[in-house]
């Protein structure tokens, strides 16, 4: 079989040619294993079942310079981020009863009573934040791969995307999250993924490489 004739792109199979002689080239299906090694993290093969794409992003070999850009990626979203738990709003809406911005409280001006609302704002947000401001280094692996299996499914057949979704993976001490919406909803994993693809512009400090659209 060679490795030019053309393959079906959604199945992987090889497509059934007529030789010169007209003998019909028998197909040969080319099976999870082979389709799967023929991709790596940084260049993934195109989903085509939900069979295939778990177990390519289950054991697909993730660089340690990919875990350290993700991680990073992920500490610069929440500090750029403004997301205040319930608790923190209102313990901001008492800190505003308290200080208001006035001439009285704030003598340098309005940008100052401004910047300090930010400070107390952000000491809040770190205080009870609404999701975890670092990952866990013996999880960051393992929730980069349920990331990516999550944001490269979209050839997937709807209901395999939803599969996927509610797939339970033990993370860290063993303790199964009843999905990856779970683990997307704890982390804010599609908007991480995104900003690890540079969708957002780049983030500081941060060498992209290919960005899944283009090398940066």
């Amino acid at each position: 079989m060679s490795e030019d004739q053309p393959r079906d792109p959604r199945t992987g199979k090889w497509v059934e040619q007529v030789s010169d002689e007209g003998k019909t080239i028998l197909r040969h299906k080319v099976t999870d294993e082979e389709y799967n090694a023929e991709g790596s993290f940084e260049f993934p093969v195109r989903a085509r079942s939900y069979d295939q794409h778990v177990s390519f992003w289950l054991n697909v070999p993730i660089p340690d310079e990919s875990v350290r850009r993700f991680l990073a990626v992920y500490r610069y979203d929440f500090d750029t981020s403004y997301e205040p738990s319930d608790w923190a709003k209102e313990e901001i809406k008492k800190w505003d009863k308290e200080h208001p911005i006035t001439p009285k409280n704030f003598p340098g001006g309005k940008a100052v009573g401004e910047a300090a609302r930010k400070t107390e704002l952000d000491r809040l947000v770190k205080i009870n934040p609404i999701r975890p401001y670092d990952i866990p280094a013996t999880d960051a692996r393992m929730i980069l791969r349920l990331g990516m299996m999550h944001y490269w499914a979209d050839p997937l057949p709807r209901e395999d995307q939803e599969k996927i979704n509610n797939l339970e993976v033990a993370i860290g001490d063993g303790n199964k999250w009843s999905g990856i919406a779970n683990v997307d909803k704890k982390y804010h994993l599609t908007r991480t993924i995104m900003r690890f693809y540079g969708k957002f512009g780049p983030v500081p400090g941060v060498v992209y490489g290919w960005t899944g659209d283009k090398w940066e």
